[in-house]
């Protein structure tokens, strides 16, 4: 009697099987489609400013800029600061920022440690990257 079981088993088994085998193909040539939304530097809490330190004898640059980007403010790769001559395309010095929370970046550089000058008309070009390359500027003109 068992092998006439196994044997109705068996066959109940087979009845179940669809009789095709089917593959999934995993790789359909397509690729995944990325959305990357551009880093935007906001005018109002971006600035920068010139003063001077009595305890260090020394003047200071300090810049700060507010960057948003839609995908997370982790994707900010990079905020930096380039300082102009006034008017001219003449690069006097550059600086990366560092992110202080919440969209914010700043950065302090002293004079003595810079090419800059204080008091000197410069443009400044606040530039910021996000992990996809993608970017935006913002100039604050003299």
């Amino acid at each position: 009697m068992k092998s006439s079981h196994l044997v109705i088993v068996l066959l109940a088994y087979l009845a179940l099987l669809s009789g095709c085998i089917v593959y999934v193909d995993e790789d359909d040539g397509a690729q995944d489609v990325v959305y990357n939304y551009s880093p935007e530097i906001l005018v109002d809490p971006t600035w920068w400013a010139c003063d001077y330190d009595w305890t260090v004898d020394d003047h200071f640059f300090e810049f700060q800029a507010g960057v948003e980007d839609l995908d997370g403010s982790d994707d900010v790769a990079l905020v930096s600061v380039s300082l102009y001559e006034a008017g001219t395309d003449y690069l006097v010095d550059s600086f990366g920022l560092y992110p202080e929370g919440d969209g914010i970046w700043g950065g302090l550089v002293w004079e003595s440690e810079s090419y800059a000058i204080c008091g000197e008309a410069l443009d400044v070009l606040v530039e910021a990257m996000d992990h996809h390359e993608a970017w935006d500027a913002l100039w604050l003109l003299y």
